[in-house]
């Protein structure tokens, strides 16, 4: 592994890449540009693993000349990987799109899943998918018009699946979760995780309230769980919370609990300060009594009152973890009884604050085999992976020897949302590679990488670049 102040850069004009210092022409000029940035990590020849791109990168476009966003990524059990997220089109109504994608373990797209390699799913983003048997997915998507959570089963080979319950007219496949018949709805942050038994749970919030259904295998509500099926949990008594904030995230640990991840606000107003928050029930929908207060937890007041919770993992002692977006790379861990975990990072939050950098933020996070924690975000307008040791100090093991390293995927404000652990210890990492615009008329592709154990990009994946379906 080569250290130093050695970094690489993936730029884009025309039809063309740089990997470090070298351009991967397909015709056309080069004109670019290298900033001076904070210390980063050169990924050599000698030090990649070549079985994941060009580099161990790929940037995807999705959607062509669209706003590209991924914010899931899950590996199955035969080798390949899901990647889904959202693309935004520039003049076409809704604007949003959801799409997955779905690639061989060689990073090759699989052309035998929809359109040769992605199929598009509702008309907003995706918020996660989970596989069932069969090679079936369920996708948890919130519709761009109404903000309204559906579930959508997919067939192995990405085609809607007509049987699931109650499925929509409009959408083939489709369950609609939030609607005005639907009692109790959800709000629009929610999650989605899998049982063994093919059964799977819808977390999301709505007011100051922790909301969770369960769901048959079929799509059908399963009123055995909480009462008629959905279980809440009313946090104002617990812990004066007001309203819930940020993505709620849902898992499950060993044991079959499920839990939960948010953001409280602990005032009537946006400038009081938040909570992370951390609840746990038992498997048939009550609140867990062994777990904090009547089976939730929260830390002490953030910093600031923009905090918020953005991702949840579960690692293999059962301990929650949360990230917290701002003002660094932060995250939180809770012992197995509902505690902030003093014994991580000595006030249970693990943070990585890089000098001189403004912009940082944590994104999604996923528990490493050996009890260390994976935060993915950004640092500086790149894309960034810290990985922190089961102490919760920033494992010198991992990048660059200070426990991070960066991506830039050759435009401003690249992000990574969210990573596995594979079962050999590499680690897969998506989000989003910005390359010009604002908001939802930018032009950003699928970023796609495959790390070593030891943070070094995997170059063994396929394609550095490519445009799905074409």
């Amino acid at each position: 592994m080569s250290l130093g102040t050695r970094w690489i850069f993936l730029g884009r004009q025309k039809q063309g890449f740089f990997v470090g210092k070298s351009w991967y022409g397909l015709g056309g000029s080069c004109v670019a540009g290298f900033e001076n940035l904070e210390r980063r990590v050169l990924l050599s020849g000698s030090d990649l693993d070549p079985g994941f791109g060009q580099g161990g990168v790929q940037k995807l476009d999705y959607q062509n000349l669209s706003a590209d966003s991924a914010n899931v990524v899950v590996p199955l059990t035969d080798g390949r990987l899901l990647v889904a997220g959202r693309g935004s089109i520039p003049g076409v109504s809704p604007s949003l799109k959801g799409g997955i994608a779905r690639y061989n373990p060689d990073g090759t797209p699989d052309l035998s899943f929809g359109d040769r390699g992605k199929v598009n799913v509702g008309n907003g983003p995706i918020l996660g998918v989970v596989a069932q048997g069969g090679g079936k997915l369920l996708v948890l998507w919130s519709d761009a018009w109404t903000n309204g959570l559906s579930v959508t089963r997919l067939n192995a080979d990405g085609t809607p699946d007509s049987s699931f319950a109650n499925s929509s007219s409009t959408w083939p496949g489709t369950v609609v979760l939030t609607a005005p018949s639907v009692p109790a709805i959800f709000g629009s942050l929610a999650g989605i995780a899998a049982l063994p038994d093919d059964r799977f749970l819808v977390g999301g919030t709505y007011g100051g309230d922790l909301i969770v259904r369960r769901f048959a295998p079929n799509g059908q509500i399963d009123t055995t769980f909480g009462t008629n099926g959905q279980a809440t949990i009313d946090l104002g008594p617990l812990l004066a919370v007001n309203y819930t904030l940020g993505t709620t995230a849902i898992g499950t640990d060993a044991a079959g609990r499920i839990l939960l991840a948010a953001t409280g606000q602990t005032g009537t107003d946006w400038s009081t300060p938040v909570v992370a928050l951390s609840a746990r029930l038992s498997a048939n929908g009550a609140p867990d009594s062994s777990f904090g207060t009547n089976g939730v937890s929260a830390t002490v007041p953030l910093p600031k009152y923009d905090v918020r919770v953005n991702g949840l993992a579960i690692d293999k002692f059962g301990r929650p973890l949360a990230t917290v977006t701002k003002p660094d790379v932060s995250v939180v861990r809770w012992t197995t009884d509902g505690r902030v975990d003093t014994g991580f990072s000595g006030d249970g939050v693990a943070t990585l604050s890089i000098a001189a950098v403004n912009s940082q933020q944590a994104m999604g996070v996923t528990a490493a085999g050996d009890g260390g924690v994976i935060v993915v975000g950004s640092v500086g307008g790149d894309a960034a992976v810290v990985r922190f040791t089961p102490s919760g100090m920033p494992d010198a093991a991992f990048g660059g020897g200070d426990g991070w390293l960066n991506i830039d995927g050759g435009g401003g404000n690249d992000v990574a949302s969210a990573a596995a652990e594979l079962p050999d210890g590499r680690i897969v990492v998506v989000g989003s590679a910005v390359f010009g615009g604002y908001g939802d008329d930018n032009v950003a592709d699928f970023l796609v990488a495959r790390l070593a154990p030891n943070g070094i990009t995997d170059p063994t994946w396929a394609a550095l670049s490519s445009t799905l379906g074409s």
